[in-house]
């Protein structure tokens, strides 16, 4: 009877979709067209090490899958304060073969225009304008999807099929967005491992940590260009890096219509689980608090809920009994594992699946656990914004500030051009480094670790829970 219940919990985990006679023939459908966007950032110290956005950049240049001809790949130069490691990245990409790389205007010294240190920190970091700039690019190119990733992103085998396939199967519904799966990789890539010959399936399997959790990452995203614009969605341009700055477009797409239905307009919302959430007095209607989703348990909570719901009254408990390993064993069962795979499989192939390379903190004991706790990441993320605003003193104090006229004259809209519109020349580049590197040397450990992720509980809640930080005036130029 068990093996029986276990062969049925297995079946009902695997949800299939729907599809009307019209949906399921995608051969009468045409491509879509699309484009990728791959954001390129400040190394935010010490969440990151100096050169690990170059180093992972370079990386997925030379050793993913290349795109198809009829998909372009955009590198996007956003505003990043190490001038020196800006030029080395730049250098680095063309030398691996990259040729569309697009720059982020108005430019950095545009900063000197901002009096306010938290206004030239939203313009230094600028990652929601650059993401609504890429959706504009791709639209004015005549992209009908665009797909705007982060920064230190490895796409597998196999990614662009899928995701044309994704887009084929989205013209039925009309979809204006689809959650792409991100994985975090816990131990540095290597080439002879992961390599344009990777397979998605031997990813996912090599992806359950020792305990047997398998954590799904916040989600890159797909966008329909037209459709996001004609409801009046956009990324929001006023939320700082490390406050969830995708999480409010992300909440509102994946708006909860019940108990477990989420909004038809985007597919895989289901990549999101328990952390969206209906709102109350204090929340908007819909809230999404990022952070991991554990397949595991979502997997091993949809069973138990499916059988409560059949008419053998003993399944649930017959499930539990095959699911869980015995008491005292850790790990997770051979068939709980199996089940959580399948599902795995199932979510990379109709939503797609992005890795996020090796980080390399300040402290290197702490990969693993920022690969795999959101807490570490968002104290240390935190900790990196107030770092770089000693950077940005330093880079002010040495780079060109534009004339009163250019001032009166820019505008805070992004939007991405072909030719670098970065006048920093070598030499102040290397003043600015070497004060950088002073400033790095002066943080003492103490100072990294002032408030550790333990002591961070109340404010880490808050963040989980949905509450925002509070957005700063808007400023005038």
């Amino acid at each position: 009877l068990v093996v029986a219940i276990a062969a049925m919990a297995l079946a009902l985990v695997l949800p299939t979709q729907a599809y009307s006679a019209q949906a399921r023939s995608l051969d009468r459908v045409s491509a879509r067209s699309f484009a990728v966007y791959r954001m390129l950032g400040n190394d935010m110290w010490p969440l990151q090490g100096l050169g690990q956005m170059r180093r992972n950049s370079v990386y997925s240049a030379t050793h993913e899958e290349k795109a198809p001809g009829n998909v372009p790949v955009y590198w996007v130069v956003n505003r990043i304060v190490n001038a020196t490691e800006r030029a080395l990245l730049v250098s680095e990409l063309k030398a691996a073969g990259v040729r569309n790389i697009l720059y982020t205007s108005p430019p950095l010294p545009a900063m000197h225009c901002l009096s306010s240190p938290t206004a030239r920190l939203l313009f230094a970091q600028a990652q929601n304008s650059v993401r609504n700039a890429m959706l504009e690019h791709a639209k004015t190119e005549g992209h009908e999807w665009a797909v705007p990733l982060d920064g230190n992103q490895f796409l597998p085998k196999g990614f662009y099929a899928t995701m044309q396939a994704v887009f084929r199967q989205n013209e039925h519904f009309k979809r204006v967005a689809v959650l792409i799966p991100m994985l975090r990789v816990r131990q540095e890539q290597r080439a002879d491992v992961l390599n344009a010959g990777t397979s998605v399936h031997g990813i996912l399997s090599d992806h359950f940590t020792k305990g047997g959790d398998f954590l799904i990452s916040e989600p890159q995203l797909a966008l329909h260009t037209s459709r996001l614009a004609s409801r009046g969605l956009s990324f929001d341009e006023r939320s700082h890096y490390g406050s969830n700055n995708k999480a409010s477009l992300v909440g509102t797409l994946c708006r909860r219509t019940g108990r477990d239905r989420m909004s038809l307009s985007t597919r895989c919302c289901e990549i999101l689980g328990a952390n969206v959430g209906v709102g109350g007095l204090s929340r908007p209607a819909t809230w999404y608090s990022g952070g991991e989703v554990n397949l595991r348990t979502r997997v091993y909570d949809i069973t138990r809920r499916r059988l409560a719901r059949s008419s053998m009254a003993d399944s649930p408990r017959a499930a539990s009994l095959a699911l869980t390993n015995p008491p005292g064993s850790g790990g997770i069962s051979p068939m709980l594992r199996t089940a959580v795979l399948d599902e795995a499989k199932r979510l990379a192939g109709q939503c797609g699946v992005t890795l996020r390379l090796f980080n390399y903190p300040a402290e290197a004991s702490l990969q693993h656990k920022i690969a795999t706790d959101v807490r570490v990441r968002m104290h240390y993320r935190r900790q990196a914004s107030k770092f770089l605003k000693l950077y940005i003193e330093a880079y002010l104090k040495h780079s060109t500030k534009p004339d009163n006229a250019t001032c009166l004259k820019m505008t805070r809209k992004v939007t991405l051009v072909s030719i670098d519109p970065d006048t920093t020349t070598e030499e102040q580049a290397h003043v600015m480094d070497v004060e950088m590197e002073r400033i790095k040397a002066n943080i003492t450990e103490e100072e990294v670790n002032a408030d550790t992720p333990e002591s961070l509980t109340g404010k880490v809640a808050e963040s989980i829970t949905g509450k925002e930080e509070k957005k700063p005036e808007a400023e005038d130029v």
